[in-house]
């Protein structure tokens, strides 16, 4: 698999890592949360894909372009269990796939460093606040 750069920042980042990037693809659940200017709040749950994965951050390819710099990212990893991470996108690049039709899939990916382990409980109320109706001014 080949990756492109693309818009945020130079996907090249190995003289700034931290830590080794072990090659590791697991499912992702990715939950993104948006305010609206009328303080409405939505919550959007989509899949993504790890390529590569460190204890600082990972790299994610989606179907579809993230509109997002922060995401909260749940791993298939036993070490971490069900659990959510909250992460930022730090870069943005293509993942360049070779179906096996041999057809040239072009994929969204993403570089995202993990800012901190993330309660149930938070992640339980962010998707009740999204769930809640409107308050109605009658």
């Amino acid at each position: 698999m080949q990756t492109a750069p693309a818009s945020r920042q130079d996907t090249n980042q190995s003289d700034r890592r931290e830590f080794f990037r072990t090659d590791f693809q697991t499912s992702v659940t990715a939950i993104h949360v948006r305010e609206d200017g009328e303080g409405k709040t939505t919550v959007d749950t989509f899949r993504a894909w790890s390529q590569d994965i460190s204890p600082a951050g990972a790299r994610l390819f989606t179907r579809e372009p993230i509109d997002c710099e922060r995401l909260f990212l749940k791993f298939l990893l036993p070490e971490i269990g069900d659990r959510f991470i909250e992460a930022e996108i730090v870069n943005e690049g293509e993942e360049v796939q070779k179906t096996f039709s041999g057809n040239v899939r072009r994929l969204p990916a993403y570089g995202v460093r993990f800012l901190r382990m993330v309660d149930d409980a938070e992640i339980e109320q962010l998707q009740q606040q999204a769930a809640a109706p409107e308050a109605t001014g009658d």
